[in-house]
């Protein structure tokens, strides 16, 4: 069973607790233990556990984007990239901060492996194999995630696409990303 860091499960928790009454009625009875309890960040979580608590997390907060999983997810990398995983993200080098995601990924997951594979200081792709547990939500969630932390490393103009899903049947997930990048003077590309 897949499984995730309490850092994940935490930060969800803690955005249901502020509208506690209309979350309950949102999870299922056997999830509101996790708005009576401390939930531990170096914990691990089942991952559809925490699935449950996003999908109510959307119902219960009014999030204005068309898809309220890629919001969650360029707000994950907001709140993680500058806190729990800020080693990684190596501001005026998304080349150096795209590779450094698969860590991020091993790091905060107990299934799955994220291979990177850079296409110059201005492209990529992401692969992750081995994930069980992967609904369609949960992808964009990643993609956004993948995309913040890119503009936060100072890219710009960030395209992505999701060319390969698990949840389509796919053996991988895989994300391409590309986007431009203004090097400082005297600064590798990658």
């Amino acid at each position: 069973m897949a499984s995730l860091k309490g850092t994940y499960v935490s930060a969800t928790v803690k955005a249901l607790s502020a509208h506690r009454e209309r979350a309950l009625q949102e999870l299922p009875k056997d999830l509101h233990p996790y708005l009576h309890r401390r939930i531990l960040k170096s914990k691990w979580y089942p991952a559809h556990e925490h699935f449950a608590l996003l999908r109510a997390l959307v119902k219960v907060v009014e999030i204005d984007s068309p898809d309220p999983y890629a919001a969650l997810g360029a707000i994950a990398a907001e709140r993680d990239m500058r806190s729990t995983y800020k080693v990684f993200l190596i501001e005026g080098n998304p080349a150096s901060t795209f590779e450094r995601l698969c860590s991020v990924w091993s790091l905060g997951h107990d299934d799955g492996e994220m291979r990177s594979k850079l296409d110059g200081p201005d492209a990529g792709s992401l692969e992750l194999s081995g994930h069980e547990f992967c609904p369609p939500e949960l992808c964009r969630l990643h993609s956004a995630f993948f995309a913040r932390t890119l503009e936060m490393a100072g890219a710009t103009g960030v395209e992505h696409s999701h060319t390969r899903c698990r949840a389509e049947g796919d053996e991988t997930c895989r994300w391409r990303y590309r986007w431009s990048w203004q090097p400082a003077t005297g600064q590798s590309p990658v």
